[in-house]
């Protein structure tokens, strides 16, 4: 047991005196500032999704224009389709949200470690007194230091 004891306490400070060497120590460095930079990032698309979220529930798409790309990618239903510029899609979503209301929305899945994040999730609407269902899906692009909607489809 007392051997036991020495080769544990051996290999403690075998390891120490290694990660004090300059060139380990460096590289455990970058590891963490890649880590926190990713885990901001990360945050801060998750707080992009839980904004669009909210904003979607509250049926004032329009409040989300400043997240909206110089060109935004809309697919809704069978009404629109193609590229828009920022003001455009703000006045899109806000015509198809001003005459449903929203009783439910949930971004059910989120992909936030990836170059293109995404989030997709289940809307429901009250639209001249029936109850609808639809896909929506979300797509965030890096502009300037800051994520950006780059895709919106209801579907």
């Amino acid at each position: 047991m007392k051997s036991f004891i020495l080769v544990i306490l051996a290999l403690h400070i075998l390891l120490h005196s290694l990660l004090a060497h300059p060139l380990i120590a460096n590289q455990d460095k970058v590891y963490e500032d890649k880590r926190q930079r990713t885990d901001q990032g990360t945050a801060e698309i998750l707080m992009l999704f839980k904004n669009i979220e909210t904003v979607i529930r509250s049926n004032s798409v329009g409040s989300i224009h400043p997240y909206f790309n110089s060109i935004v990618s809309i697919m809704i239903r069978s009404t629109e389709k193609g590229s828009y510029s920022a003001h455009q899609t703000a006045a899109i979503l806000s015509m198809y949200f001003k005459d449903r209301r929203v009783t439910s929305f949930d971004f059910t899945k989120i992909q936030s470690e990836s170059s293109t994040p995404f989030a997709t999730g289940r809307l429901s609407v009250l639209y001249k007194g029936n109850q609808e269902s639809a896909q929506v899906y979300v797509s965030l692009v890096k502009r300037d230091d800051r994520w950006m909607i780059s895709q919106f489809n209801i579907y």
